[in-house]
């Protein structure tokens, strides 16, 4: 009987080890079987990648907004436009004014200096990449530049158009959904001091050369889909571009690039297609002090749906500024009026 437990016995332990072999086997080896769903399966085209790019004039956060700023709250300049920011892939402006410690800005001074407690706002409200290339930045010399290009570093927001030599003019490239964008940025030789500009050993901004433009454009266009340049020029105040402005961006075209976005006349100014590529003269002021006049409060945004080819679509959207610095997105004849001045009704907008 002894005999018998215990052969009873070996036997349960051998199955027992037999049958966790069999189960660890089976989970550890590879097995060429396909599981057969119960929904019937169906081929489908996948849709090439777009891109939603805002564009923005000039923002300034020194000076009448600064002050707007310490009587409400940081968001306050960007209260009514902050869904519309937010709805985009990538949003780009004109930064006008160096990120640096200082002293105050009076409402009478043309030099700004933006608060480095102040930045946080610009990443808060999506802005992606600002343009550092315009008459401004250098306002408090190479430590307002380093400054500026360190403070954008810490909030993750890209530049382009600053630094010191060459850096100033190579191009940043961003990956949006797999779509790589090149941005340059040049300001007008005739907007700026003549030590505002990037050399060797001097951080400055890159100064619009045409005997260089189409070179930067090749070598961005050979590590990017897409290559858009930004000028800072144009009289201010003027509704219309000068030939600086319209031959410059004419070359950029020629050159290559598949578009090209402009400010600094503080007024919106006309869209232009030019070989089936777009571009815009003037957004005007984005956020901006400049309540003297109904020409500088207006402006616009620039919404471009981007293609590995190019430009699908684009849609502006009007806004009038109002109390000093916000931004607010209009209708009806507050809107038609700023359209106009766009010269739509001598292009066709949507492709």
């Amino acid at each position: 009987m002894r005999l018998f437990r215990t052969s009873l016995s070996l036997l349960i332990i051998g199955i027992v080890i037999f049958s966790i072999f069999v189960f660890w086997s089976y989970f550890n080896t590879s097995h060429n079987f396909s599981v057969i769903s119960k929904v019937p399966t169906t081929t489908t085209t996948t849709k090439p990648q777009e891109v939603s790019f805002l564009a923005l004039g000039d923002i300034m956060l020194s000076r009448g907004v600064a002050y707007k700023i310490s009587k409400h709250t940081l968001e306050y300049p960007f209260e009514k436009v902050k869904d519309i920011l937010w709805k985009n892939d990538l949003v780009f402006g004109n930064l006008e004014g160096p990120i640096i410690e200082g002293r105050e800005i009076k409402d009478e001074e043309m030099v700004f200096r933006m608060d480095p407690n102040l930045v946080s706002v610009l990443s808060s409200n999506n802005l992606g990449i600002l343009s550092l290339a315009n008459n401004h930045i250098p306002n408090f010399g190479e430590e307002g530049i380093k400054s500026t290009l360190t403070k954008l570093g810490y909030q993750n927001i890209y530049s382009v158009g600053a630094g010191q030599g060459e850096e100033a003019y190579k191009p940043t490239i961003v990956n949006v959904k797999g779509i790589k964008i090149a941005f340059l940025a040049y300001t007008d030789p005739m907007t700026a001091q003549s030590d505002y500009a990037a050399t060797e050993n001097h951080y400055g901004v890159a100064l619009m050369d045409s005997s260089r433009l189409g070179k930067d454009i090749t070598n961005a266009k050979e590590k990017a889909d897409l290559v858009i340049i930004y000028m800072h020029s144009g009289e201010e105040y003027e509704t219309v571009s000068t030939s600086r402005q319209t031959n410059f961006a004419h070359l950029a075209i020629d050159s290559g690039a598949s578009l090209v976005i402009g400010s600094h006349a503080h007024v919106v100014q006309p869209v232009e297609k030019y070989k089936d590529k777009y571009i815009v003269y003037g957004l005007g002021n984005f956020i901006f002090d400049q309540m003297f006049s109904l020409s500088t409060r207006q402006g616009v945004m620039a919404n471009f749906i981007l293609t590995k080819e190019g430009v699908k679509d684009v849609e502006f959207l009007p806004y009038l500024i109002n109390d000093y610095c916000q931004p607010t997105p209009v209708i009806g004849t507050d809107a038609d009026k700023i359209l106009k001045l766009l010269k739509l009704n001598k292009i066709t907008i949507q492709d």
